[in-house]
């Protein structure tokens, strides 16, 4: 447990938000690297962990006197933990953690310096560093090549920020501009964060990509992300949540596909049967839609471009 120096402001200026479930030891680890200061509000939200995972987080709790716990009694998900997390913010910025990951050494005054430099900005998005478990490398998830070359061009830049960064962590959120909009997480079972990103983007005004790292990603083989590509129900319940997004997109005339270009992604990393079974797990789930899918005999190529042609979109690429 590190303390870092008192900010001279009494105010709370800083409010992160962990979610957490079942991961105690993982969430202590996390822990251990918030900073501990005054003006810094830390809530974490367990959703209903088990009995065992849930006394280690009390006896977590007792070391972190100056953090607030929050406890489920029943299984909501990360999008309501979130959510809660944001009805009991008090601070200027809201930041959000998740209970695997790690902030690097400093990171408050990574946050002091640049929200003072951009204090009327609705977010301010930093390059994250991500650790994967998996494939036992490191590398940056907000794609440097694609940074670089959106840098020359502001208004690019700010459009791949806001409409094609879907994760809510490794950036900073004016808590005013949430609350102005209203902007809640999605209480779905996964791909919670999706949507609350998508409006966040949608919504700012005035943002800003700092070439910094404060945030360390985690990729764990254990993790929900990483699991739902073989937990069909999740993975079905995350392609709503790209169809939801795309319907969004749609109606506000912005020319981004995510549905079909995760179906699209969906089709190269699983094997020909998988694939299938999840284009007709789509169509049980919307038939009212779909029905004209109901061809036992249908291909594998045949099916999604009747999803392509139904839309009216296109088969690859990204435009704005």
């Amino acid at each position: 447990m590190k303390e870092y120096r008192m900010h001279s402001s009494t105010l709370t200026r800083y409010t992160i938000i962990i979610p957490h479930n079942n991961i105690p030891d993982l969430l202590k680890n996390c822990l251990s690297t918030i900073p501990i200061r005054e003006d810094i509000q830390v809530i974490i939200v367990d959703d209903n962990s088990n009995e065992f995972n849930k006394n280690k987080v009390k006896e977590i709790e007792s070391e972190y006197k100056s953090f607030e716990f929050y406890y489920f009694d029943y299984n909501k998900g990360a999008g309501a933990a979130r959510n809660y997390g944001l009805e009991k913010a008090k601070g200027k910025w809201i930041i959000f953690v998740d209970s695997d990951d790690l902030l690097i050494e400093n990171a408050a005054f990574i946050w002091d310096n640049y929200t003072e430099l951009y204090h009327s900005y609705d977010i301010l998005f930093f390059q994250e560093k991500c650790i994967s478990e998996y494939k036992s490398n490191t590398y940056n998830s907000l794609k440097i090549k694609n940074i670089k070359r959106l840098c020359k061009i502001e208004k690019e830049l700010n459009k791949y920020l806001k409409y094609c960064v879907y994760q809510p962590w490794s950036k900073l959120f004016s808590y005013e501009f949430i609350k102005k909009y209203s902007i809640k997480f999605q209480e779905s079972e996964v791909a919670n964060d999706m949507y609350f990103s998508i409006l966040t983007g949608f919504y700012s005004t005035k943002i800003k990509f700092i070439p910094q790292q404060f945030y360390i990603y985690i990729i764990r083989p254990n993790s929900l992300s990483f699991n739902e590509i073989i937990d069909s129900k999740k993975l079905l319940s995350r392609i709503k949540v790209f169809y939801s997004a795309e319907n969004f997109y749609k109606k506000n005339k912005i020319l981004l596909r995510p549905f079909t270009l995760y179906l699209i992604y969906l089709k190269r990393i699983l094997k020909e049967d998988q694939f299938r079974n999840i284009l007709y797990d789509i169509y049980n789930d919307l038939n009212y839609r779909y029905s004209y899918w109901k061809c036992a005999t249908a291909s594998i190529l045949q099916v999604p471009r009747k999803i392509f042609e139904f839309f009216r979109l296109p088969i690859s690429g990204i435009k704005f």
